[in-house]
C-alpha cells in the first residue's frame, strides 16, 4: 500500500513535521519545512522512507512554516504554508483532493514566519494562527 507524504525541501531545512497518512499509528511519512522551495513527494513503497519528487509545487515563495490538518472536513490532510518575505507570495491554504494532489484555496493570506493549527474556539474544527 502506498502512503502519501508531504515533503517540503530546499537547501536549508529548518524543522520537521510528521504524519501517518494510512492511520496505522506509525510515522512512515514526514514533512520538512524550509525557507525557499516547496515540493511534494510520495513514500514508495510504504515504510522505506524514500521519496520521489511528485512535480507538485506549493507556491514559489519563501516558506517558513507548514502545518497539516483536515481544513475542509473531507478526512484527508491539507496544508497551510506560511510565507514571510514581503514582496513574495503570501501564505496560502492548499487543499488535498484525496489523491494527494494539492490546489491553492481562497485568497492568499498575509505574510508570516510561523503558524499553527488547532481548535482555538472549541467548535470542533481547525483554526489557524499566523504570525
Amino acid at each position: 500500500m502506498k502512503t502519501l507524504a508531504l515533503l517540503i525541501l530546499t537547501i536549508l531545512p529548518l524543522s520537521m513535521i510528521g504524519c501517518s497518512r494510512d492511520q496505522s499509528g506509525s510515522l512512515p511519512d514526514s514533512g520538512v519545512k524550509t525557507p525557499t522551495l516547496e515540493q511534494l513527494g510520495e513514500d514508495i513503497p510504504e515504510g522505506n522512507r524514500s521519496f520521489v519528487d511528485s512535480g507538485q509545487r506549493l507556491g514559489n515563495g519563501r516558506s517558513w512554516d507548514v502545518a497539516l490538518g483536515d481544513l475542509d472536513g473531507d478526512n484527508d490532510l491539507d496544508a497551510l504554508v506560511a510565507n514571510g518575505a514581503v514582496g513574495m507570495i503570501r501564505s496560502q491554504v492548499w487543499l488535498n483532493d484525496g489523491r494527494g494532489f494539492f490546489a491553492a484555496f481562497g485568497e492568499p493570506l498575509g505574510y508570516g514566519t510561523g503558524l499553527d493549527l488547532g481548535d482555538l474556539d472549541g467548535d470542533g474544527d481547525l483554526d489557524a494562527a499566523l504570525v
